[in-house]
């Protein structure tokens, strides 16, 4: 009986390029993130807001990361919308990088609590600062670049 393609033995392509494709992550991940963090320091910004405002951010993150640990096991890695809505909304009005320290802080503590998918939450992590930093560069092709320094305040009735 002949094997059907489900069966066959994986092809030499797929053996290197599928283990190369999260460490290509990783790496731009960090590069993108450790780039951030050196302008912004560079600039003599702050990573993340101080005082009510960045207190409140830690609060909403720590009620975000105990909701999605009591979720339990299986239905965290299928994703729910609060840690994304949290980082999209330090994005849009403080930038990029600490909406990057939310989300990672978010993917972290959970991952921590599921000992067993750390491998799993690292690449979550990585891919949360690629998709900041694209969504970033996107806000700023419209003229919105938040810093922690100067937030994005929109403007009404132009």
């Amino acid at each position: 009986m002949k094997p059907t393609d489900s069966a066959a033995p994986a092809s030499r392509l797929q053996r290197f390029v599928v283990p190369a494709l999260p460490a290509g992550i990783l790496v731009v991940a960090g590069l993108a993130l450790a780039a951030g963090v050196i302008s912004t320091l560079g600039d003599g910004d702050a990573l993340f807001p101080g005082g009510s405002v960045g207190w409140s951010l830690a609060i909403l993150t720590g009620i975000i990361v105990g909701h999605l640990v009591a979720l339990g096991r299986d239905r965290w890695w299928g994703g729910t919308g609060s840690g994304a809505a949290l980082a999209l909304a330090v994005l849009l009005l403080y930038g990029w990088v600490p909406a990057t320290l939310v989300s990672l802080a978010v993917v972290v503590l959970v991952g921590a609590a599921r000992r067993h998918r750390w491998r799993q939450a690292v690449l979550h992590g990585a891919v949360d600062i690629l998709g900041i930093g694209a969504a970033a560069l996107g806000l700023a092709v419209f003229g919105i670049d938040a810093t922690v320094r100067r937030p994005w305040t929109p403007r009404h009735g132009t």
